[in-house]
């Protein structure tokens, strides 16, 4: 459906983002339940946690590219803009959040059990964890 007509994958990328950015609710931006963790779940729900709806995206012209797809409102400006990375929120507490240099393989365990544990989105924003830098198997970024 999104891609029927498309002149490559940069612009079906762009439309799924799009599409994303319109249609889906992040869990804390709405204050929706339930919390999901899958891309099955946020469909379903219309809504998703942070770390479902963030993403990378390896686009053939630019390489991997790192996507927000929140959607726009007052104060935020995240268009689909390769190769220009442009996401929703800066990094606020370096001691707190963890920006990989690599792309990882599978979802942390660490986080996909916190996002689990919690059944609305305040409890889970407040169980997140914090800090550290936990071991990922990270495959280097491909240009």
């Amino acid at each position: 459906m999104l891609a029927k007509g498309a002149n490559g994958t940069t612009e079906i990328a762009r439309r799924c983002f799009e599409w994303v950015a319109d249609n889906l609710q992040h869990s804390a931006d709405f204050k929706r339940n339930p919390v999901t963790c899958s891309a099955s779940g946020v469909l379903l729900n219309e809504t998703g946690a942070l770390y479902c709806l963030r993403g990378f995206k390896n686009l053939r012209d630019y390489g991997w590219y790192r996507i927000d797809c929140h959607g726009n409102k007052p104060g935020i400006d995240a268009p689909f803009s390769p190769p220009v990375e442009r996401l929703a929120f800066q990094w606020m507490f370096p001691e707190t959040e963890n920006d990989f240099s690599g792309i990882l393989r599978e979802p942390l365990p660490i986080l996909v059990a916190a996002i689990g544990a919690n059944s609305t989105w305040d409890e889970m924003l407040c169980n997140l964890p914090r800090g550290g830098n936990p071991t990922v198997h990270a495959e280097p970024n491909a240009a």
